[in-house]
């Protein structure tokens, strides 16, 4: 669910990316390079993008990083569908910030009991990465939204990640809004 954006030396691609900010800044490249060295997986299944960043599958956590909010989704048996659980919370103050991003991507009110977050804070730095995902699948539709951010001390975010909230269907092979992998 989660996909962290990071990849200082395929500057191409992100000026392509509607969904990533450009990383020009010396601070920004240094989070970037910080975030794959410690939290990127490989795709399980080989089709993500190149500067993608898979982290259902993130390499084990070196020592010295801080886990203050995760999730997990696992498949049921029963219908095959995702079900997540938050395993620990954002604190008050980050799940504001997060949420509040959400809905100026136009996150509806009553989605907000379905986003799961993500929070990680290196010990040696002052700022921690945040992220919230909402998704929801019925059908061939699929509802999503997701928004990853840098918060630094004294509450200032900078935006790695954003995706307005959307509706998709399988269905059709392109999405209206031009989903970036319909």
């Amino acid at each position: 669910m989660l996909l962290c954006v990071v990849a200082p030396e395929l500057v191409g691609q992100r000026d392509k990316d509607p969904h990533r900010p450009p990383c020009t800044s010396a601070s920004c490249q240094k989070i970037e390079t910080f975030l794959r060295s410690k939290f990127c997986g490989a795709s399980p299944f080989g089709n993500g993008p190149k500067n993608g960043c898979d982290t259902r599958y993130a390499k084990p956590l070196l020592t010295g990083v801080t886990i203050l909010a995760a999730f997990d989704c696992e498949t049921s048996v029963t219908d095959g569908r995702p079900k997540c659980r938050q395993r620990s919370e954002p604190s008050a103050a980050v799940r504001s910030i997060l949420l509040r991003q959400m809905r100026q991507l136009g996150l509806p009110a009553q989605a907000e009991k379905e986003v799961y977050f993500t929070v990680w804070q290196p010990a040696s730095a002052k700022w921690f990465l945040a992220a919230a995902d909402y998704g929801e699948a019925k059908g061939s539709r699929l509802a999503l939204c997701q928004v990853i951010l840098v918060v630094n001390p004294g509450g200032r975010i900078q935006e790695l990640r954003k995706v307005r909230f959307q509706n998709t269907n399988a269905d059709k092979p392109q999405s209206p809004r031009g989903f970036p992998w319909a």
